[in-house]
């Protein structure tokens, strides 16, 4: 039946932080070292399917719109800023403020821009030798929960 073929799909293991991570300004994450497991199956995670470093989060707000929706859920593989090219969608933080926008970088500075139809959300410019600054990792596959 249905229910077996369901039961016996291949899947992997991920860290899962049950908050939110902003599409919006930037917060902070209380539970960023909280993180629980979640298996998700592998034919949906495609060729990231078995990553042990991938963390699952999920959005809030609604700078990133035009791409992911509020409370799309997201798959995040940490990755050096050497390896990130512009207009990549990455997780960062400033001081403990985390938030998903899309990298430029610029020779001095890197530029997080959100993709939105709200016009009140404006790019967030960090110098790179800014200390509060971490780029967690790229956002590497995204789920849209449809209504």
């Amino acid at each position: 039946p249905y229910e077996d073929k369901l039961n016996s799909l291949k899947s992997s293991e991920y860290r899962y932080l049950p908050t939110t991570i902003s599409a919006g300004l930037p917060i902070e994450v209380e539970a960023i070292t909280k993180a629980e497991k979640i298996r998700i199956p592998d034919n949906l995670m495609g060729k990231w399917a078995g990553h042990k470093d991938i963390l699952i989060m999920r959005i809030n707000g609604d700078s990133m719109n035009k791409t992911m929706p509020d409370g799309s859920i997201i798959a995040v593989k940490p990755t050096p800023l050497e390896n990130l090219k512009n207009d990549d969608i990455v997780v960062y933080s400033k001081s403990y403020d985390y938030s998903v926008k899309r990298l430029i970088k610029q020779a001095d500075r890197l530029v997080f821009r959100p993709h939105s139809t709200d016009k009140c959300f404006v790019d967030d410019i960090v110098k790179l030798d800014n200390n509060d600054l971490i780029v967690h990792g790229k956002v590497v596959l995204y789920i849209v929960e449809m209504d």
